[in-house]
């Protein structure tokens, strides 16, 4: 819901089911008043500002079930720049807060902007972070106009360098470059997670033993929107042309709320395959995987030629409208890749036994990696182990 008029006024109403909620984005010099409302969204809120107007707006709970946007429009003809007050407000969202005011030319508003006394709830189904410019990072701490970060419930890490541009429920050390997304870092016996342990990849997923029976183990998409979300991945290089067998075995059941998702029928699937380092899918190795309610096992048995490269079996999963949300519970993973020549496989890293970690830290090698399932075997039906020699002396 656009406002886009002059003179609006709204005091204590309540706006649901909206997609998208502006309630003021007026391309005309006339005053706004935006208080005491209740502001619930599909998509995202925030608080739109135009340059000549005149903008108050205070004491409005703001909830969305994405972002928030809080920056400035320049809709007017006229050269007065408006004063905004925005206090006393409370946010609460599930992927970023967008604080872009002050950004694309409009540094001169901050001397005319106070923004103050308002809370965000940062814990909400996860975590929120920061999205911002060096403008809005620096600017407003050189002039008088009360300008401060929303009050975080509860307080969070802050970053070296960034304000809480940090992952999901904030509670760990955060990189935001380089990170793979194929690898993940245990963390045990977490105080804000009641004593449970888990696996982060900093900001996309979460695996994390499952509340009520630390013997199963839940997959959380933090935010795998926009992008092909990885689950899990094995990565190997191959060293010469040869037939490769990749069998996968998963025993899991999904939430009913993965049934009703309709916002993507096309890309909300979980999907295994196997690619080369080109990105390219080698063909008749892509799979869907059933969403099924009750605990079942699964099996992936694919066998393909590959030509010498470098390679990954991946499960993958983009869930549109999902963030921070549980995509399924699980409590049996293994990936194992066999060949005619397994001595020319090398496999750098098998993620689908990484979940071993959470119950058994000892399985922590190289690092804080496992070298579970990292072993090739022979590619032959009848043997599925290997059998060392012995060497007499």
């Amino acid at each position: 819901m656009y406002m886009q008029a002059g003179g609006m006024v709204f005091l204590n109403n309540v706006f649901i089911n909206g997609r998208i909620q502006y309630l003021t984005y007026n391309r005309d010099n006339s005053d706004a008043i935006v208080q005491g409302n209740i502001i619930d969204s599909d998509d995202y809120a925030g608080i739109y500002n135009s340059m000549g107007q005149n903008l108050l707006h205070t004491g409005n709970i703001m909830l969305s079930r994405r972002y928030f946007w809080v920056q400035p429009h320049s809709g007017t003809n006229y050269v007065n720049l408006g004063k905004t007050v925005a206090r006393g407000n409370y946010f609460r969202g599930h992927d970023y807060y967008a604080l872009y005011v002050g950004y694309n030319h409009s540094e001169q508003l901050f001397d005319f902007y106070e923004y103050y006394a308002n809370k965000i709830n940062s814990r909400a189904a996860g975590g929120i972070y920061y999205r911002m410019y060096d403008e809005v990072a620096t600017r407003p701490y050189a002039n008088r106009a009360l300008w401060e970060f929303p009050d975080q419930y509860p307080p969070l890490n802050q970053g070296l360098h960034t304000y809480n541009a940090t992952q999901v429920a904030n509670i760990q050390p955060y990189v935001s470059v380089g990170v793979d997304r194929h690898s993940r870092k245990p963390f045990y016996n977490h105080a804000m997670m009641d004593g449970k342990s888990y696996l982060g990849d900093d900001g996309r997923t979460k695996v994390m033993q499952n509340h009520d029976n630390r013997n199963l183990f839940d997959f959380y998409a933090v935010h795998l929107n926009r992008i092909g979300g990885s689950m899990f991945s094995c990565n190997f290089n191959n060293f010469s042309q040869q037939a490769i067998r990749v069998q996968v075995k998963i025993t899991y059941k999904v939430d009913p709320g993965i049934f009703v998702n309709t916002r993507s029928v096309t890309h909300s699937k979980m999907i295994l395959l196997i690619f080369d380092h080109f990105g390219r899918v080698v063909p008749g190795t892509r799979v869907e995987l059933p969403f099924q309610e009750t605990m079942t096992e699964y099996i992936y048995d694919k066998t393909a030629t590959l030509a010498p490269g470098a390679y990954s079996v991946m499960m993958t999963c983009r869930k549109d409208g999902h963030y921070n949300m549980r995509i399924m519970t699980f409590s049996k993973l293994n990936c194992v890749v066999s060949g005619a020549q397994p001595k020319n496989i090398e496999i750098s890293h098998n993620g689908f036994h990484d979940y071993l970690l959470l119950n058994n830290p000892s399985k922590a090698v190289a690092g804080y990696m496992t070298k579970e399932g990292t072993e090739p075997i022979i590619n032959n039906p009848q043997r599925t182990t290997i059998r060392f020699r012995k060497i007499r002396f």
